[in-house]
């Protein structure tokens, strides 16, 4: 028989480290009160959509976050916009989190985590997407990580959404670590890298991954899931990067985009 190496390592995870034997966010070892946290980390927890700030419009060429109708980053007036949601900034807690379903292993996050980002979309005007997808990994993180953190995500979002997740693109190359590229090197590595698996014609496409830095990757994923005949494309990660700091965008629909300066606590 067939030792199927993955699901070994699972077993032998949740055999050695108990879900609540310890905190995820500040690693202490009494334990975890609330999901994964401890009290002091669950405290830290500021979701986006309890401060009105769950959606943002951003700059399908480039991914950063527009204002008004103009992109601050590659300067296009009028480019199309694609809805962005996100249920946290990406600071402590939450970016270990992240950390931990993405390089340690910690796979059962994703049912919460998709519950949190279940709970940013209802906190915006609905989106009535008919798909849910997922940005796919290169064939070697996947025999890395054993399971594309992204993908987990994407399944348990459609398990709380009732809306269907189908496995719509793949990565044409493999590319470099992303997070030590700046945003123009991201555009010039990710340019082509994906592709559609079949016809998406009169699809809505709800697009998911972990975290959106400066939002390139999903912006990539966008243009293969159109070039496929998609109708419209959205997007929604656990967390996303505030940018420009100290100044934090505070984007609200009704009211646009404000820059704000951050209290002590916001980074």
């Amino acid at each position: 028989m067939k030792l199927d190496v993955n699901r070994f390592m699972e077993v032998l995870r949740d055999y050695l480290f108990a879900p609540r034997a310890i905190c995820l966010g500040c690693k202490d070892k009494r334990g975890a009160d609330q999901g994964y946290l401890c009290a002091k980390c669950y405290s830290a927890l500021q979701p986006l959509y309890l401060q009105e700030l769950a959606e943002a419009p951003i700059c399908a060429f480039c991914g950063d976050v527009k204002i008004g109708n103009r992109c601050p980053t590659c300067t296009r007036r009028n480019a199309k916009t694609l809805r962005a949601f996100a249920a946290y900034d990406y600071a402590e807690p939450v970016r270990q989190l992240v950390h931990e379903i993405k390089f340690s292993g910690w796979w059962r996050l994703a049912d919460w985590m998709a519950q949190e980002m279940a709970k940013a979309l209802a906190s915006c005007p609905p989106y009535p997407a008919t798909v849910i997808t997922a940005v796919p990994l290169s064939k070697q993180r996947m025999r890395e990580r054993g399971y594309n953190q992204s993908e987990k995500l994407g399944r348990a979002l459609a398990q709380s959404t009732g809306i269907p997740y189908q496995n719509l693109l793949f990565r044409r190359v493999n590319t470099r670590q992303q997070a030590t590229l700046s945003a123009k090197q991201r555009r010039n590595a990710l340019k082509g890298a994906f592709q559609a698996i079949k016809p998406l014609s009169g699809q809505r496409v709800l697009l998911v991954d972990d975290v959106r830095t400066t939002g390139t990757t999903m912006v990539r994923c966008a243009e293969a899931l159109f070039e496929a005949g998609a109708e419209d494309v959205a997007v929604i990660s656990f967390a996303c990067a505030l940018k420009h700091p100290p100044l934090s965008r505070r984007y609200n629909p009704d009211r646009g985009i404000k820059l704000i300066k951050p209290e002590p606590d916001d980074f």
